[in-house]
């Protein structure tokens, strides 16, 4: 089975979708499909990364500097960079000549428009999506969320063939997460270790401000793990701030955040994609919501009590994390009741599998 991916990584979009992406690009392989990926050329692009990761890439060209039309459909157009329909061009003009059956796309400036456009060249078109907020036309849609709706939530606005994939039973998740949770001891609730990670690109540069609790906090006690994104534009200021503690341990993009939260009692993050790998560890999490798209994920999430949450990036200070790092110290049964949360949501199977599953069933 030959496959395509759709999608981009930038400052402003940030990695979240091209690693979720290479995540289940690597499973399909594994299956025996060939996989590659459609890119657009933007600031903060992972083209290299994906190359380095043996998928081949075909580029779309740079953005131009010049005005086009912002689709009103679509609330995130304007991170495309360019006009669907000439992104839509492009992408026909690469599946054309390569035989794709099933194309995959996961990109928040796309709707059914351009799906609709990829019919013509494709047997198959699958959705990844979180937002429910716009039109598709699509065989398979994936939102590997846990909402308290989720299965009315793309009611009107997939097809009713579309086959649903919702959930976390449906995380994407690297192997590196299987085999790690084959290691996970019962966690005690007592912070020892703490996890700072804010995704690829960190917009918000909620690490700095993290990093401010830690002198604040002034606790040697704990040890603190601060990971960055190779799209962090600060990443070289975040290093130098980190060897002023010698409790902090800095680590920049690595390919085993598994085994560095499996050492963690508690993580500071956001509320994307990487929600569902801390949960997967049973890894309790404080929580910062650094972009619109993931209030309902943080709703939820904390509605099943898998996190304790403590705002909004505009909003939360260093001091508000102080506030609640010392109150999970001292009730550590909350810190293992989250835990326990986290466990019993992701359940036994590993959920990359079972995505995979309903791919390679589709074309059997």
């Amino acid at each position: 089975m030959n496959v395509a991916i759709r999608t981009d990584a930038s400052v402003e979009i940030g990695t979240g979708h091209v690693m979720r992406c290479l995540t289940l690009a690597e499973e399909l392989q594994h299956n025996g499909a060939t996989v590659s990926f459609l890119c657009r050329k933007l600031d903060g692009n992972l083209i290299s990364f994906i190359n380095e990761k043996g998928f081949h890439v075909h580029s779309l060209r740079t953005p131009i500097e010049r005005s086009y039309e912002v689709d009103r459909d679509v609330t995130h157009s304007s991170w495309l960079r360019e006009d669907w329909k000439q992104d839509a061009y492009e992408t026909k003009e690469i599946l054309f000549h390569t035989k794709i059956e099933l194309l995959i796309v996961d990109h928040y400036s796309l709707d059914h428009k351009w799906e609709s456009e990829m019919r013509t060249v494709v047997s198959k078109v699958m959705v990844i999506d979180d937002l429910a907020d716009r039109l598709h036309d699509c065989d398979i849609l994936l939102d590997q969320n846990e909402y308290i709706n989720r299965i009315n939530r793309y009611k009107g606005l997939v097809p009713t063939h579309c086959t649903q994939l919702l959930g976390s039973d449906f995380a994407l998740l690297r192997s590196e997460f299987r085999e790690a949770r084959r290691e996970l001891a019962e966690r005690d609730g007592v912070l020892r270790r703490i996890m700072i990670f804010f995704g690829g690109s960190d917009p918000t540069n909620e690490t700095r401000k993290a990093l401010k609790a830690v002198g604040l906090m002034n606790r040697i006690d704990i040890l603190f793990d601060v990971i960055v994104g190779q799209s962090n534009v600060r990443k070289d200021q975040i290093k130098r701030l980190c060897k002023q503690y010698p409790n902090v341990v800095y680590y920049e993009h690595i390919n085993h955040i598994a085994n560095v939260m499996l050492k963690a009692s508690l993580a500071i993050g956001a509320g994307g994609s990487t929600t569902w790998e801390r949960c997967y560890l049973g890894l309790p999490t404080l929580t910062i919501m650094t972009a619109k798209n993931q209030e309902n994920v943080i709703a939820s999430a904390f509605k099943y009590g898998i996190i304790h949450h403590i705002g909004d990036s505009q909003k939360v200070t260093a001091e508000d994390i102080v506030k609640h790092v010392e109150h999970l110290l001292k009730h550590p049964d909350k810190v293992k009741e989250m835990s326990y949360s986290c466990m019993t949501m992701m359940g036994k199977e590993f959920p990359t599998s079972m995505v995979t599953q309903h791919i390679v069933g589709g074309f059997e």
